[in-house]
């Protein structure tokens, strides 16, 4: 969920560029392809494999285009409830994704 997280974020950075959002978009679709399958059959290293991917495509998006609000929100959660980060993050992210609805094209 965290690598979701990072793509979504990525995607809707300031930051966000053509390159950083085919990343974004690749990874999104590599998380929602294949989350369930590799959650369900855990021994399914093919769906496990586009899932690294996926998190490698993610930290490229937002290492280049930076994050939203969403990560400050995750780590200041995180750090105040001892919440891991995927989990914050992915706690956050709707959330956020709602607030700043109105503001995305």
């Amino acid at each position: 969920m965290d690598a979701l997280s990072h793509a979504v974020e990525a995607f809707l950075s300031l930051g966000a560029n053509p390159l950083t959002d085919s990343f974004a978009l690749e990874a999104i679709r590599k998380i929602t392809d294949n989350l369930e399958e590799a959650f369900v059959y855990g021994n399914n290293l093919d769906a496990r494999l586009k899932l690294s991917l996926a998190a490698m495509l993610a930290g490229m998006a937002f290492g280049n285009a930076g994050v939203i609000a969403g990560h400050a929100i995750a780590h200041t959660l995180g750090a105040r409830y001892k919440i891991p980060h995927g989990v914050s993050a992915a706690l956050v992210l709707p959330y956020v994704m709602e607030y700043i609805a109105p503001a995305v094209k």
